[in-house]
């Protein structure tokens, strides 16, 4: 307005003049104010169309990408299934034999790369695993566990070493298939970056409200600033055959976080390497009664038993076939749900192992068909599936117990015995 009395003042304007010249100046300053303004809207309103699109294009990608993570990692377990089942029988047959111990070891470390790859994906989506706790021996577990890598230790000239402390419970209440992973990833690599002539120790105990299981090796360590990063995402360093994904770290403290505990490193560069999984003691409020009939020889409990495999891929099929007539079961095979229901109901089955993706009638259909028709309701039905997230839909439709593909022998040896324990106990049902 100074600038406006200033050349009113100059031009010798009249009072209505210089009147006319401010409102008219305030007239301009608010047109190009309000242009200015509306061009401002426009070109907001356009950047949000145009990054609600690309966000809309990202959603998408994601999804199509959790689609073909799934399908990939479901179509990768099917023939591994087979290729496991070889590794598994081989082993059984020739335990001596180094091959058939790379070969077990080899499918193993695959199917470590898939869980990884699934459980990374789960963890993004903010969809992990539900939390599933369980009484286990856990002097058994760790063998077992441990059992994995003999050959990989053995290969590289490794002694392993399972301590556990003699104050420790004989059974522990965790999600024992999440500690299987993290143990896993742990143990795994400590054995991969430990040098040949050296001894990987895996010790378990407890100390009041906590237990711990503690991984150390006598490699080379590590150094500070690797330490700063050892837990980030696909870190990893390169180990010829037994390369990973450089997910295995970073799974296994997340799963710890899940479980409410968390995992400790402790390592100087040349004096090995201290994994320590810490998780809090979980009380069990309903103690199982102990099971029954426990020192039932296997062979009495499968022997003449008779067992309806229904499987679709001929590989998985043959092999799965033999590992049970090896158990003593009398083995029915059919190739997909129809004949599977048609045989069902043709000769009486003590139980039914059913695959879930079957040609026509699917093993949902096929489960519910068995579930609703009496004279066969009572048959327990086992479901096999290469999709890891159809557990619980199995379970509340009526299935005695689910495996995921590729099927391992030794728990599915436990889900039979448990089964047919469970249906000798029972009252009879048929009609």
């Amino acid at each position: 307005m100074k600038l406006i009395n200033t050349l009113c003042s100059i031009l010798n304007m009249g009072a209505s003049h210089v009147l006319i010249v401010r409102y008219a100046a305030i007239g301009v300053i608010l047109v190009i104010t309000v242009l200015t303004l509306m061009r401002y809207l426009q070109y907001n309103k356009a950047r949000v169309a145009a990054m609600s699109a690309q966000i809309r294009e990202l959603e998408k990608a994601n999804r199509s990408l959790k689609v073909f993570m799934r399908e990939l990692t479901h179509e990768i377990r099917t023939p591994l299934n087979a290729i496991y089942s070889i590794a598994q029988l081989k082993l059984t047959d020739a335990p001596d034999n180094p091959y058939n111990a790379q070969l077990h070891y080899a499918c193993h470390n695959v199917l470590s790369i898939i869980n990884n790859v699934q459980d990374r994906s789960k963890i993004e989506a903010g969809q992990p695993d539900e939390v599933i706790r369980e009484l286990f021996d856990v002097r058994s577990w760790a063998q077992e566990v441990c059992s994995i890598y003999q050959y990989l230790a053995g290969a590289r000239r490794i002694q392993l070493k399972v301590e556990t402390a003699p104050q420790l419970p004989a059974l522990m209440y965790e999600d024992k298939t999440c500690l299987t992973k993290i143990a896993n990833n742990i143990i795994g690599n400590a054995i991969k970056f430990s040098p040949g002539n050296t001894i990987v120790t895996v010790s378990i105990s407890q100390a009041g409200g906590q237990w711990q299981i503690a991984v150390k090796d006598q490699g080379a360590g590590i150094s500070r600033e690797k330490l700063v990063t050892l837990f980030d995402e696909f870190t990893r360093e390169r180990i010829n055959f037994a390369e990973g994904t450089g997910l295995g770290l970073n799974i296994a403290q997340k799963l710890a976080y899940q479980l409410q505990g968390s995992i400790q490193v402790f390592s100087e560069p040349d004096k090995g390497a201290c994994f320590i999984i810490c998780l809090p003691v979980q009380e069990c409020k309903n103690m199982p009664p102990a099971a029954g009939h426990t020192g039932y020889a296997d062979d009495l409990i499968f022997s003449g038993r008779r067992l309806l495999l229904i499987e679709d891929d001929p590989m998985s099929r043959q092999y799965l076939q033999r590992y049970l007539q090896s158990k003593g079961f009398e083995v029915v095979a059919a190739e997909d749900g129809m004949e599977g229901l048609y045989r069902a109901g043709c000769a009486p089955f003590d139980v039914i192992i059913s695959d879930m993706g079957l040609p026509g009638i699917g093993g949902r259909e096929l489960l519910a068909h068995l579930k609703a028709n009496r004279y066969l309701s009572h048959i327990p039905v086992i479901i096999t599936s290469a999709d890891t997230d159809i557990r619980d839909e199995a379970l509340q439709a009526g299935a005695a117990g689910c495996l995921i593909k590729p099927v391992d022998f030794k728990l599915l040896h436990k889900v039979l015995k448990a089964t047919v324990l469970q249906a000798a106990l029972a009252p009879e049902t048929r009609a």
